[in-house]
């Protein structure tokens, strides 16, 4: 089916790091965060910050199932990561 020329196109969904770019991301170092809240606060990949927690730079803790990233250690991994751009 092709468009004409009055048919307008259809909208774009925001980038999802257009969306991460609206919502500025706060830290609680007594909280617990998902995987897709960690990714969102660190600006990482799934697969980069999986990689993050393989290689042991990263800790979690897991409740069932569900692997959570503790705020504090967020804070400790930026802070490090900070550190050694510096």
């Amino acid at each position: 089916m092709s468009r004409n020329a009055s048919t307008p196109a259809p909208r774009r969904e925001p980038r999802l790091s257009e969306r991460r770019a609206l919502r500025p991301v706060t830290v609680d170092a007594n909280q617990l965060y998902s995987i897709p809240e960690t990714c969102a606060a660190l600006d990482r990949s799934r697969a980069g910050l999986f990689k993050d927690i393989a290689s042991g730079k990263l800790k979690t803790v897991t409740n069932g199932r569900r692997r959570l990233v503790p705020g504090g250690e967020i804070i400790r991994f930026t802070t490090e990561l900070a550190a050694s751009a510096a």
